[in-house]
């Protein structure tokens, strides 16, 4: 019979992806106390599990109060949502063309994953009903890539406020960008994919 504490030792998530799972999660911001930084890795990692352990049974107790209950289809969340694309042969990802539309924020009661189609499909619209004022961007055969946070999770999961009162909605995503913090979500379209999202949605 396998000793599950030794199957344990071989998954022990790393420091690094635990902060990862903890964004995800949504948990609290962690005090330098609980987030012990200056021990060895070993005991971070047995920290932040034993963290993630309460937090992930508080949260289970809560979804099962929210069960059946009107009130939860009714939880909305502020995303941060950031368009990017690259030609074939590039290297960078780049903020889509359409600055008004390729990035922002919005509140909406889907999951992560769930908005970042919804974004991304509406973009696509947007091409499709406008597709003069991206044929040259078109030509190069461009990857798509939407990002999206849980815009305050993802700022207390790096254990400060971003100051997002300093910055427009439309440069949240690029903050959260710069700043390396993990997003909650991500859909990727290929060229061809795209060419043909463009042609199915366009209305002639």
């Amino acid at each position: 019979m396998t000793d599950p504490v030794l199957d344990a030792r071989t998954r022990l998530a790393s420091v690094e992806d635990l902060h990862q799972v903890i964004a995800i999660l949504n948990m609290p911001p962690l005090d330098e106390a609980d987030l012990n930084s200056t021990a060895p890795s070993h005991r971070q990692q047995a920290t932040l599990y034993t963290k993630l352990a309460e937090w992930a049974a508080t949260s289970a107790q809560a979804a099962e109060q929210l069960g059946g209950n009107e009130y939860a289809a009714g939880l909305t969340t502020e995303y941060a949502f950031l368009i990017e694309s690259v030609d074939e042969y590039g290297t960078s990802w780049w903020t889509a063309p359409g600055d008004d539309s390729a990035a922002g924020v919005e509140t909406s009661a889907d999951t992560a994953e769930t908005f970042a189609l919804t974004v991304l499909n509406r973009y696509l619209q947007q091409v499709a009903d406008h597709p003069d004022d991206f044929e040259g961007w078109l030509e190069h055969d461009p990857y798509l890539r939407v990002s999206v946070w849980d815009a305050r999770a993802a700022a207390d999961a790096n254990r400060r406020q971003l100051g997002f009162e300093d910055y427009p909605p439309d440069q949240y995503g690029r903050v959260l960008k710069l700043s390396k913090i993990p997003p909650h979500a991500v859909e990727i379209r290929s060229p061809l994919q795209v060419h043909r999202q463009v042609r199915t949605r366009h209305r002639p």
